[in-house]
């Protein structure tokens, strides 16, 4: 009697659309790869479904943004993606891969999504501070697993390439500050102060309490304590406008506000 063959559990199965292209004979006179004619190091993972791309990368960032670099698992990321272990490698070469490449397309979220929140006209330097910080920490209470992953990268043990990468996110944050506060008005300071050393000190005291604020947030992640955090900035930012400012400056953006 023909012995039947069971059938393969559900989910040791490979979708049809996750299995790999089959491995061709390579030709003088044929195409180069995908990634060489486009110079996209990520080309095979581009050119899948918009829907499949986020499923692979909200896995990730579950994942990533749960574990510390070490322990994060891409088997739990392709069961979650529903995904075969050998696709996810076929789009990023390995887990560092996959990190890198997740790390990058967050930190640009969160810097596009603030800078979208911010008017560079603002001719108040202080008030334009006060407000940066506050996109950043509304961007940071929908955005809770982005910026904690962030978080993580940032005070975490995280390989050398990712440390090199989270730099450049880093260097283009403070570049935005630069140009901030190279909008300070020597017209409003006290007389005496150097332009130089106050833009120093407001920039190391804007990030300062960005990033103790971006930390209780990501950790609490409650509506009343991203309410008290915008409170919180005012007072500082007021305090620096009274320290660097002579008292009868009043730039046309405060014209009309109490102190």
């Amino acid at each position: 009697m023909r012995q039947q063959v069971p059938d393969t559990p559900a989910h040791l199965r490979i979708q049809a659309d996750d299995a790999p292209a089959p491995v061709q004979e390579h030709r003088a006179d044929a195409p180069a790869p995908v990634q060489e004619q486009t110079g996209d190091a990520h080309a095979h993972f581009h050119a899948i479904a918009a829907e499949k791309q986020q499923r692979i990368l909200q896995a990730a960032l579950e994942e990533f943004a749960a574990k510390d670099y070490a322990s994060a698992s891409t088997n739990t990321i392709v069961a979650r993606a529903r995904i075969s272990k050998g696709l996810l490698f076929h789009y990023f070469n390995d887990k560092l891969g996959l990190y890198l490449y997740l790390l990058e397309h967050v930190a640009q979220k969160l810097y596009g999504d603030v800078m979208a929140l911010i008017d560079l006209e603002n001719d108040d330097v202080f008030d334009l501070m006060q407000k940066t910080i506050e996109a950043k920490l509304g961007v940071a209470n929908r955005s809770v697993l982005e910026t904690r992953l962030y978080l993580r990268a940032l005070t975490g043990d995280i390989p050398p390439q990712a440390k090199e990468a989270l730099g450049q996110s880093v260097d283009q944050a403070y570049d935005t500050f630069a140009l901030m506060t190279s909008l300070l008005n020597e017209d409003y300071l006290k007389e005496g102060l150097d332009k130089e050393k106050a833009v120093q000190i407001i920039y190391w005291v804007g990030e300062g309490i960005t990033n103790q604020l971006l930390s209780t947030l990501a950790l609490e992640a409650e509506g009343d304590a991203y309410a008290h955090m915008m409170t919180y900035t005012a007072g500082y930012f007021d305090l620096l406008r009274n320290l660097f400012y002579r008292s009868d400056a009043t730039p046309p953006s405060r014209q009309g506000k109490g102190d």
